[in-house]
């Protein structure tokens, strides 16, 4: 016999003899023996000991007893419909008052349908308006037996042909075009209660109406009696309780479609950009309507639906969202399984663009100085310097460079055979991600090369180098010494150099620059702004489509924010332009970058944007000369 069953037979026998303490050899004779033998009756008992039995020699009590008869009384209710509900004043077994909690029918009974009421109080007084009777019934209850005895007894009224003739005439008028279901519900109400119990606990919006409807008739039908007989009392308390459940469950069931429409829209943002999502960006996600989803819910449906989206379900390999660590950040950030490859692909392309102008600005700076650096010279010192920059610099690509991640990307996940191509391209012969350096296509030696090739040809030339300083030298009036190298490691990236040692270079070379980078810039220009038209008369335009606000101050500053924005963003790289003039590709990549930010995340005209956001960069940079 297992220790549930004979938990769940003490307690219908203590209910049975009317007594919580008795005697266990008494309660094995009234067994009949296919229960079970008397040894495995015995064992099952020393596993209840102190769990909701007390075991004293012989004697069983059951501490817990009251509740447990009062729960007897309602699961009796289905069958004897007749009896009043009971009240503290007519229960067999006593109840303390002190075990009780009151509750008023029209303020507090939807919230104890929702929590169940104060875990402390075992048993619920239910207090109803209009003078009529309060009744007791167990917590545990309250949204089940309670609710099959209140329909029990609306059953028991519409028996009477009278008042179900008088009834199903009333919701017939107030339920158009609804008699056929108004008469199969009318009939299940009065011969199949348990069935027309389902339905008050399940509405839809036909079961919704009629036993609103139905609860509001039974009232009004008692509401012109003063002296009411303790049946009517009963059939008032249950139309309460009929018409409060019905309500309530019919908007939980409206907010459980709500949450899992939610859910279903949540699974299609982690789709979209920005791709990769941390927690500030997850709380900050937004309905169609523009409602924050913990406006609407709580943060609490964000972090339940992460904490299901990141368990593996049945065979999978990878779950829906990837959990990915930014070490540098010390973030957490989620991303579909889908889009792995993808998004480490195009963050690679990214940061590979931007670490090669980085270090060739840095180095050709180095050079006009005359100096040199370790990274500059040892392979091996370039390649841990690439790794520390990405980690500080690109934590989204960091989080996500693990080979073992992106092999099962490649394998597991659902992306397109050229994808699959690259993501195998990443990965060595054991999987293992290759070397950061090699992944962004950064060598060493060609950078160098580079960096050099924008160097005045002055310093290019050695022998001409050793004249240029010997000149400068006998100028100035004192001696060229070379700085010495900084200590090995990642260095700071250094400032331009000072204006004198940049001005050495011929005037023509630096005007040929300055014309292939007008050019460039002109050519931009020409392709975004419309013939007859000006760059700011343009960018009015463009600023009016995107810009959500009405408020005319608002609407300038929301503008001037974005301007700002743009500005900030471009300054670090500006001068980089002039050694590699920006073309419209470029152009477009930083601005799509910029327009993913959160700081933009809720201008919905994305591409009005993004087109003004590229005219924009471009008006800084007509104005960089």
């Amino acid at each position: 016999m297992r220790s549930q069953d004979l938990f769940s037979l003490l307690r219908a026998y203590a209910v049975r003899t009317k007594s919580a303490v008795f005697d266990f050899r008494e309660f094995l004779r009234s067994l009949p023996a296919a229960e079970g033998s008397r040894a495995d009756a015995e064992a099952a008992l020393a596993e209840l000991s102190g769990k909701g039995i007390v075991v004293s020699g012989q004697d069983v009590v059951i501490p817990d007893f009251p509740v447990v008869a009062l729960s007897e009384v309602y699961r009796q209710f289905t069958v004897d419909s007749w009896r009043p509900f009971p009240r503290l004043s007519t229960l067999d077994v006593p109840i303390a008052e002190a075990d009780v909690v009151s509750i008023d029918m029209k303020s507090g009974f939807t919230s104890l349908l929702e929590t169940g009421g104060p875990p402390e109080k075992a048993v619920v007084r239910l207090q109803f308006p209009e003078g009529i009777d309060d009744l007791v019934v167990p917590r545990a209850q309250v949204g089940t037996d309670l609710v099959e005895a209140a329909v029990a007894k609306i059953s028991r009224y519409l028996h009477n042909g009278k008042n179900d003739a008088y009834a199903e005439a009333k919701l017939v008028t107030l339920i158009r075009g609804g008699d056929m279901l108004v008469h199969q519900s009318m009939e299940d109400a009065t011969m199949r209660p348990k069935k027309a119990a389902a339905a008050v606990l399940a509405p839809n919006d036909f079961t919704f109406k009629f036993w609103t409807h139905l609860s509001n008739v039974v009232l009004q039908d008692f509401r012109k009696k003063k002296d009411k007989t303790a049946e009517d009392q009963g059939c008032c308390q249950a139309a309460y309780i009929v018409g409060y459940t019905v309500f309530y469950q019919k908007g939980a069931a409206q907010k459980e479609q709500e949450r899992a429409a939610d859910r279903k829209s949540l699974e299609s943002l982690v789709r979209k950009p920005p791709y990769i999502f941390g927690y500030e960006e997850m709380y900050g996600l937004r309905n169609d309507k523009g409602i924050p989803f913990v406006s609407k819910h709580s943060r609490g449906f964000i972090t339940s639906f992460l904490e299901e989206k990141t368990r593996r379900a049945g065979s999978e390999v990878l779950p829906f969202l990837v959990r990915a660590r930014a070490d540098a950040q010390n973030k957490d950030y989620f991303i579909h399984r889908d889009l792995l490859a993808p998004v480490f692909l195009k963050k690679l392309s990214e940061a590979a663009e931007e670490l090669r102008e980085g270090y060739i600005n840095d180095w050709v700076a180095v050079l006009r100085r005359e100096e040199s650096r370790r990274i500059m010279k040892s392979d091996a010192a370039f390649a841990k310097d690439v790794e520390i920059r990405v980690k500080e610099d690109y934590p989204l690509l960091a989080a996500l460079a693990s080979g073992s991640l992106l092999y099962l990307a490649r394998t597991e996940t659902n992306i397109s055979t050229a994808t699959a191509d690259e993501i195998a391209k990443c990965l060595g012969p054991d999987n293992s991600l290759r070397p950061l350096a090699e992944l962004l296509g950064l060598a060493r030696a060609k950078l160098l090369k580079d960096a050099r090739s924008y160097l005045p040809f002055w310093q290019t030339m050695p022998i001409i180098r050793q004249i240029v300083r010997f000149f400068r030298m006998l100028f100035e009036g004192r001696p060229v010494r070379r700085r010495s190298a900084e200590p090995e490691g990642r260095q700071a990236r250094p400032e331009e150099p000072p204006g004198e040692e940049a001005s050495f270079p011929s005037a023509i070379a630096r005007e040929r620059g300055l014309a292939v980078y007008q050019r460039a810039v002109q050519a931009l220009r020409s392709q975004y702004v419309p013939a007859g038209k000006t760059v700011d008369g343009t960018l009015a335009e463009l600023a009016e489509k995107w810009n959500p606000l009405y408020a005319v101050e608002q609407k300038r500053n929301l503008v001037e924010d974005v301007n700002s924005l743009v500005r900030d963003y471009l300054r670090p790289i500006k001068r980089t332009f002039h050694m590699s003039p920006p073309t419209l590709q470029r152009i477009h990549a930083l601005a799509e970058k910029l327009s993913e930010s959160k700081n933009l995340g809720k201008i919905k005209k994305r591409d009005i944007l993004m087109r003004y956001i590229e005219l924009y960069m471009i008006k800084c940079l007509e104005l960089n000369r």
